[in-house]
């Protein structure tokens, strides 16, 4: 790992060189350091807690499942849902200077591209960070040395005991590693599951989980062989379901089939199509595309309805079989 102050092929000027004001950080740690941190994902807030805690002093290892910012870069062209002021952070800003990388006009509102291209990555080769990201290298598990389930400690015990990850890399194949903290940056996405009925998980799901996927997908980019001429389910109302479904629309051609599966909702509009719902990761005319694709779905290459939720998802020889839950007592396949 290579000391911030140090003189390195990445550096162009020390940190320590950037005037106070611009780097201070208010943070009281329990553990001091230095101390070995973790932290998981490879996201805005991922690449963030990474800075701060290295600038600190702390000895800290990222990892990435797959590459810095992958999620974001999902989205392409869309527009982020802030300006630049709000989407960066003053030590992140210093950092790029301190490597002669340009430094972003605070008022303008980046595409999801602009933002991982001209920051992300950027602040991710600084000197403080480039030697301590791991890339595709999923967390496999999280356990606490000498604490198990069938032995309870007492829960100050448990919290001086060190951390135990679990890992996995082409390289290096499964491997552990030991740390002082760990810091979850990964969000929700990728665990996501419960698109049963109330939020629960489907039958099924712990033998089809791999082939299921969470989030705003890279349809029209590197995933579009995922989708190109499958018949495709899609559940969700939220704002990456409908950019999932305009770009899946798109590959219709390809004999691609979307069937759209709506949640309903227990009291209030059923869903975001009844009601005056916009996300700040679209824009109105996505919205207005979105509903009309919804409302127009023509049951030859696009099948629209709303559901409960599923109620199991079993695997077969030709795909996946889906149970929706359409009311209370009626289920069907």
């Amino acid at each position: 790992m290579s000391d911030p102050s140090s003189d390195s092929q990445h550096s162009k000027r020390p940190l320590e060189n950037i005037p106070a004001a611009q780097t201070q950080v208010d943070w009281d740690p329990e553990i001091d350091t230095p101390a070995t941190l973790a932290v998981i994902g490879g996201g805005p807030c991922g690449i963030e807690a990474a800075l701060y805690a290295r600038f600190l002093g702390y000895s800290v290892e990222l990892y990435e499942t797959d590459k810095i910012g992958d999620s974001i870069l999902r989205w392409g062209q869309m527009s982020m849902p802030s300006p630049w002021r709000d989407l960066v952070s003053s030590l992140g800003l210093a950092a790029l200077e301190a490597h002669d990388s340009p430094l972003p006009e605070l008022n303008h509102v980046p595409t999801c591209q602009e933002y991982v291209q001209q920051y992300l990555l950027p602040v991710a080769r600084t000197d403080l960070l480039h030697d301590s990201i791991q890339n595709r290298t999923p967390v496999l598990s999280i356990s606490r040395l000498g604490c198990s389930d069938t032995h309870p400690v007492d829960i100050e015990d448990r919290a001086a005991q060190e951390f135990r990850m679990l890992l996995s890399s082409q390289s290096r194949g499964q491997f552990s590693q030991v740390f002082d903290l760990v810091l979850d940056c990964s969000g929700d996405q990728a665990t996501r599951c419960g698109m049963a009925s109330g939020g629960g998980i489907p039958i099924g799901w712990s033998e089809v989980a791999s082939h299921v996927l969470c989030g705003k997908r890279a349809v029209l980019g590197k995933e579009r062989s995922l989708f190109a001429g499958k018949r495709v389910l899609l559940f969700g109302d939220d704002a990456a379901a409908a950019a999932n479904a305009l770009e899946l629309d798109k590959l219709t051609a390809e004999k691609t089939g979307l069937f759209w599966v709506l949640p309903k909702r227990m009291s209030g509009n059923s869903s975001w199509l009844e009601s005056e719902l916009t996300w700040d990761w679209l824009s109105q005319d996505q919205v207005r595309q979105a509903k009309q694709l919804y409302e127009t779905a023509d049951a030859q290459t696009v099948v629209a309805m709303a559901a409960w939720g599923i109620e199991a998802i079993r695997s077969r020889d030709s795909g996946l079989q889906v149970t929706l839950q359409k009311n209370q007592q009626e289920c069907v396949d």
